[in-house]
């Protein structure tokens, strides 16, 4: 994978569909020298025998670990891409006072929300 243009906080990328497993609403992490990014897979395109995918950023990683909304800054096409699991990002965003709406089945694991948005 790797990143082919930037756009406010749009990212799009190449990919092998054989190496990379993206879908649709799933989650990367972009990751350059200064900042790491989270986004979010929001369209998937094949044109002639090429992966394309749009990715919305949405969270900004810092370096003392914490998660906040995107910033506004933009990776370098040179970052790193990485895909992550919804279990692993649902680990970074541990909540204070969890409320359990469900399971995810594919990855066996219960969701939870902050309380504070009721």
């Amino acid at each position: 994978m790797h990143i082919l243009e930037v756009k406010n906080n749009l990212v799009k990328i190449i990919f092998s569909p054989e190496h990379d497993r993206l879908f649709l609403a799933g989650f990367v992490t972009i990751e350059n020298a200064n900042q790491l990014f989270i986004g979010q897979v929001v369209e998937l395109e094949t044109k002639e025998d090429e992966s394309y995918a749009l990715i919305r950023l949405i969270f900004t990683f810092s370096s003392q670990g914490v998660i906040s909304a995107y910033n506004g800054e933009i990776p370098d096409v040179n970052s790193r891409l990485q895909v992550i699991r919804v279990t692993d990002l649902l680990r970074l965003m541990k909540p204070k006072h969890p409320i359990q709406l469900g399971e995810i089945r594919a990855e066996k694991h219960t969701y939870t929300v902050e309380a504070d948005i009721l």
